[in-house]
């Protein structure tokens, strides 16, 4: 965790879900709200590129899978690409200025 990394483990996938659906950017039924991540997540990024990136990573569950693979499937792809380097990059530097 401290250093952001989630492997796809059980307990891992559920805190994944759990933190998404308490922080109101998922929803077990429909997935994934790009809106809502544009909103919360844009640090240095402007909304609109957030918003895509964030519609990007968001699928439908075509595969049915279960809702705690669903949600870290969208969040693996959310970390692996800008806004997961931006999340990190903050991370740091509340770090250090701690």
């Amino acid at each position: 965790m401290v250093n952001l990394e989630f492997p796809d483990e059980d307990s891992v996938r559920q805190y994944v879900l759990c933190t998404a659906k308490k922080i109101g950017i998922f929803d077990a039924n429909t997935g994934f709200y790009p809106e809502r991540i544009a909103q919360q997540f844009r640090l240095d990024l402007e909304e609109d590129e957030v918003m895509k990136l964030a519609t990007d990573c968001a699928d439908k569950n075509e595969q049915n899978s279960p809702v705690d693979v669903w949600a870290y499937r969208g969040h693996q792809c959310l970390m692996s690409g800008k806004i997961g380097d931006r999340v990190r990059n903050y991370i740091r530097q509340k770090s250090q200025e701690q």
